[in-house]
């Protein structure tokens, strides 16, 4: 049993509520992930997680991660792994408009969850893979990386793929760094204020993660000159990539 929220009844939701008491789970009802909550009428606890929709199931499935929907592992990677076509994405040639590149944030929170559903169950390579597989699908000139990456690069950490989590930690900073100086710079007006709060926002928890994983090494100084990036101690100096430089500074 479950209460049905609210001070009215749409058409849809009866449409709905006739469909659940007269299919008697002969064929399944799914729900789009892209719709409000409140088409979902309170049912979130009896949902599981597929792919790109919620399956209602006829028990509760309390998700681990406190996110609409229980991750069903198997179903969910053959579908994300072998079964979907992503439409090109990964092709620079590809044009984008707004509400594509909104679905592409939902795609890939949905591969994260995958992702730490599987490391959670201690499977650490089919995880890793299902990252990898995001990225490759889903590049960052497909849609910058944004907060919403932030489950993959925490996940890629977890599983100690340190470098992988490295390239896209340092996209972050540098784009989100850049974003904030350019905003910083202007005078407030027209949400400018709220879009800098975002961004120092982004850039305060990049800083955590940092510390959370130990990926800085404060015993180093570090410094860049002509496009290349150093870190020295005790008189030794020694070139590093620009995703450590990021990462350290």
């Amino acid at each position: 049993k479950w209460e049905l929220k609210g001070r009215g009844i749409y058409k849809n939701q009866l449409m709905v509520l006739d469909m659940l008491a007269h299919n008697n789970w002969e064929r399944p009802i799914y729900f789009a992930i892209t719709v409000g909550t409140d088409n979902f009428m309170g049912l979130e606890k009896y949902f599981q997680l597929e792919g790109l929709s919620y399956r209602l199931v006829p028990y509760i499935a309390n998700s681990p991660d406190r996110q609409t929907g229980v991750v069903n592992i198997d179903i969910m990677y053959d579908n994300l792994m072998h079964k979907f076509t992503w439409g090109g994405l990964n092709d620079p040639d590809v044009y984008l408009d707004e509400t594509n590149t909104r679905m592409v944030m939902n795609f890939r929170n949905n591969f994260a969850r995958l992702a730490e559903a599987l490391y959670r169950k201690n499977r650490k390579d089919s995880a890793i893979a299902v990252i990898d597989k995001c990225i490759e699908e889903m590049p960052k000139t497909t849609a910058p990386f944004s907060y919403f990456s932030f489950p993959l690069v925490n996940t890629y950490y977890l599983l100690d793929a340190n470098k992988k989590g490295d390239v896209i930690l340092a996209d972050m900073i540098e784009s989100f760094l850049d974003e904030f100086h350019y905003l910083n710079a202007i005078k407030d007006k027209n949400g400018i204020k709220r879009n800098r709060e975002i961004a120092g926002s982004v850039l305060s928890n990049i800083s955590q993660l940092i510390q959370r994983f130990k990926l800085a090494d404060a015993s180093y100084t570090y410094s860049e000159l002509k496009g290349k990036y150093f870190k020295e101690k005790n008189e030794t100096k020694e070139e590093i990539s620009k995703n450590d430089y990021l990462i350290n500074t």
